[in-house]
């Protein structure tokens, strides 16, 4: 790996860890306190919007990602618990440290990664009666573009939908993909929100891109309209996506490898009179076979093909013994290697195992 690359790697550690994302978050939190308590914002449709959420004990809440950063100050007199879906990167654990200090509890999930639980998590907070926003652009776009997701749990819940946008006047827009509005303090701003969309329960999926298309249609026009009413150029939609940066470390790589070998090798006979002594005094290796985790077994390769099977611990290698054994009855050539990770696993495959395995 090159050295910029691998500096590059140090950094974005550096950056991930707890003291520098609390560190943000607090930044963060000031910034937005500041912006709230000095700015002389405006709220349009609030009445109905809070009445909305009073007499539906709930509601989902909609929003830009660009247009999120002064979500918590839309409703500071909260007539029920307020969560937010938050991305479990790093930038979420941010927004998720200044959600807590606005008393909003986040939901960790994203449109890629632990949607299940997030999914079921939403659904189980607003049949509670809790307001949950969701970021339908996030986390990697296209800007300004709805989720259909929005439809399905409002068609879940029977709970209404109602989008929320902001602008403020000479306002900062960053160049990143989702043109995220900064406000700057002490200068004039606007809240509006669209009136409660609610969705029927078992929709087909025409009727479902129909209700989507509206809310999108009706967001982004109540967005416009905020920012020409401070005077700021139009923020259109976008159908990319923010590509995913790729690696390509080339021949370079090889290079680190065989110094990573090189080390390895002057300081295993260390590590083994060290660290794997004392996992071998915690009953964590096995204290005769421990040179099978280099690859060096006793017994002769058998004749014939010879299959290869890996386990990480006891689940993944019991989950096998089904094939195992199938294999082996198909074809009386054949024989079956298992490795497995932990001693444990090891110990029950060992037992169980067939003939030729």
């Amino acid at each position: 790996m090159p050295l910029k690359v691998r500096l590059k790697h140090l950094l974005k550690a550096i950056g991930r860890s707890e003291f520098i994302l609390r560190l943000i978050a607090n930044i963060g939190y000031i910034y937005t306190w500041i912006v709230g308590k000095t700015g002389k914002f405006e709220f349009q449709g609030m009445d109905e919007f809070v009445q909305a959420v009073k007499e539906n004990n709930g509601a989902i809440m909609v929003s830009w990602h660009g247009r999120a950063l002064m979500l918590p100050y839309l409703n500071k007199e909260r007539p029920c618990p307020v969560k937010a879906l938050v991305s479990p990167h790093a930038d979420g654990r941010i927004i998720a440290k200044i959600l807590k200090k606005y008393n909003i509890d986040p939901i960790d999930g994203s449109s890629d990664r632990r949607a299940v639980g997030a999914a079921l998590e939403i659904t189980e907070e607003l049949n509670k009666g809790s307001l949950v926003t969701l970021i339908s652009d996030g986390p990697r776009g296209p800007r300004m573009r709805l989720n259909k997701s929005v439809i399905y749990f409002a068609a879940k819940t029977g709970k209404p939908i109602i989008g929320v946008t902001y602008s403020s006047k000479d306002a900062y827009i960053t160049k990143s993909w989702d043109a995220m509005l900064l406000p700057k303090p002490f200068k004039r701003g606007v809240f509006k929100c669209t009136k409660p969309l609610f969705i029927p329960q078992n929709i087909d999926d025409e009727t479902t891109e129909q209700f989507r298309k509206q809310l999108e249609d009706d967001l982004n026009a109540l967005t416009l309209a905020a920012d020409a009413s401070c005077g700021l150029p139009p923020i259109l939609p976008m159908d990319n996506i923010k590509p995913r940066k790729q690696r390509n470390w080339g021949a370079k790589n090889y290079f680190f490898i065989r110094i990573y070998r090189v080390l390895m090798t002057l300081l295993f006979p260390l590590i083994k009179a060290t660290y794997i002594k004392k996992r071998q005094k915690n009953g964590k290796e096995h204290p005769t076979r421990f040179n099978e985790r280099l690859g060096i077994y006793q017994k002769p390769r058998p004749q014939g093909k010879l299959f290869w099977f890996h386990g990480a611990s006891v689940g993944e290698s019991v989950s096998m013994l089904p094939l195992i054994n199938k294999l082996l009855n198909e074809d009386k050539n054949l024989s079956i290697l298992v490795t497995t990770g932990t001693l444990t696993s090891a110990e029950i495959m060992e037992k169980r195992l067939p003939e030729r395995a």
